[in-house]
């Protein structure tokens, strides 16, 4: 597990800034292979479990998607991703939770704070949630 939470948080601190200092306001994207190997290599060092967990976050993302919290395709790689980390039932709970919150926060400052035609990255609070979600357990 220390493994997978280690690797985790490269690929997060990494996908943060790219998300921070490459995100394309016209396109809004990332590049797709870096949340693609992410899912890859969680997939090729962990067993049936990482597959179950990865099921769960990709189901709750794809939920979280329809109320239009995540933006786009790389937020529901990179949630997955965090969700096959974390393994347990509890944990994507707690993680889940802790995403809800920031994204209540997060959507209150875009409309507060920011102008209508900017959007602020989301796989930072992402990255937040899931160090957040590790401390708890």
């Amino acid at each position: 597990m220390l493994i997978e939470v280690i690797i985790s948080i490269c690929f997060l601190i990494i996908l943060s800034f790219v998300d921070i200092f490459t995100y394309d306001k016209k396109e809004s994207h990332i590049p797709s292979i870096i949340t693609t190997s992410f899912i890859i290599i969680l997939l090729i060092i962990g067993g049936n479990v990482v597959i179950y967990a990865g099921l769960l976050g990709f189901l709750i993302a794809l939920l979280l998607t329809e109320v239009n919290l995540f933006m786009g395709l790389a937020d529901v790689k990179v949630f997955t991703a965090c969700c096959m980390v974390l393994v347990t039932l509890m944990s994507v709970l707690y993680f889940t939770l802790i995403m809800l919150g920031l994204a209540v926060i997060y959507q209150f400052i875009v409309k507060k704070f920011i102008k209508d035609q900017e959007v602020i990255p989301f796989i930072p609070l992402i990255f937040i949630a899931f160090l957040g979600a590790i401390f708890i357990l």
